[in-house]
């Protein structure tokens, strides 16, 4: 893909600094606004950060992998033997949760001129692509990640996005916002390119091990989607994997951290998923039962961008009902 059709392919692409239209200059992107210019992968993938971004342009440009691109050339043996083996978590609720998205965005895509798809922003896991067609099939996605090479439509910060304001209809970021150095940040970017009445789709991990190769700075309460998301209503949080499955991930991880050496380790994993991962069934029976919320694993927040800012005091009002009322389904509100 060329510059020219990147931007043409994708016209919600702006500058991620000024948020300006970015025309091809050659083999390069130039905004309008502030002037800068952007390159384009290998691949022909738009390189769109921020001038302060923790990711540095020229690398992914030149086709270097800077973050857990292990996965894309992974030994599809090694992936088989890991997909045989038990798992450690079961997110009972994503069904459900991706069923309510569909019903929320489907006035969008039925709107007129819309031709049945709606506007959707991935952030992180390029690699998923294939899946989030699967799951949302009305959506038409602009995928971001940090990776060229990661299935992306463009290499961009969720610090600030390269994407126009009031451009989605849905937002999905799903195991991204520990990665973010502020994610807080990342969080207002989520809302401004959100249009009225649009759709965010969050997962976080709770009380989950430390990851992601240790850039894994943060972790979010169920609270704290409501701090952090004050122009989304909340829809539904609720768990992902819930707390069996938090018993089964520190397990696993007390058993591996009892040994130094690769193949050890190695070993110890297998026999941590073969003894702890049938645990995991007992969510079906935990995640039902009242303050379970506190325990999970991982969770979900499916918010709705409205004009009207949750103040601080509305904020602590509602995460004292989250504090005592169970979470039953993919449609509780909070109050």
């Amino acid at each position: 893909m060329t510059a020219a059709a990147a931007t043409t392919r994708h016209p919600a692409l702006v500058c991620p600094d000024c948020r300006q239209a970015l025309p091809p200059a050659g083999q390069l992107l130039r905004c309008t606004g502030c002037g800068r210019t952007f390159p384009v992968a290998a691949n022909g993938i738009p390189v769109l950060l921020p001038l302060d971004s923790a990711f540095d342009p020229d690398t992914i440009a030149a086709g270097r992998d800077t973050y857990h691109a292990e996965r894309a050339s992974e030994d599809p043996r090694k992936r088989r033997f890991r997909q045989w083996l038990p798992g450690l978590a079961t997110d009972l609720q994503a069904h459900d949760a991706d069923a309510l998205v569909n019903s929320l965005v489907a006035p969008a895509a039925a709107a007129p001129g819309a031709g049945g798809r709606c506007a959707g922003l991935v952030i992180g896991a390029g690699f998923r692509v294939e899946e989030y067609a699967r799951r949302f099939p009305a959506v038409n996605w602009l995928v971001t990640d940090t990776e060229a090479t990661f299935g992306a439509n463009v290499v961009g910060d969720a610090v600030r996005l390269p994407v126009a304001d009031a451009s989605q209809d849905l937002v999905l970021c799903e195991h991204v916002l520990e990665h973010v150095v502020d994610p807080l940040a990342a969080a207002v970017e989520i809302e401004r390119v959100l249009r009225p009445g649009g759709i965010a789709l969050v997962k976080v991990p709770f009380n989950y091990p430390w990851h992601g190769g240790f850039i894994d700075f943060y972790r979010f309460t169920p609270a704290g989607y409501l701090a952090a998301f004050r122009r989304l209503e909340a829809v539904h949080i609720g768990h992902g994997p819930g707390p069996a499955s938090t018993i089964t991930y520190a397990l696993q991880q007390a058993l591996t951290s009892l040994f130094t050496g690769r193949t050890p380790r190695r070993v110890a994993v297998v026999v941590g998923r073969l003894a702890f991962g049938p645990w995991r069934k007992l969510d079906r029976i935990l995640i039902t039962r009242r303050g379970s919320l506190a325990s999970a694993c991982s969770l979900i927040f499916i918010g709705r961008r409205v004009e009207r800012v949750r103040t601080a005091r509305e904020v602590v009002a509602q995460a004292k009902a989250l504090g005592v009322a169970p979470v039953l389904g993919p449609a509780q509100r909070t109050p």
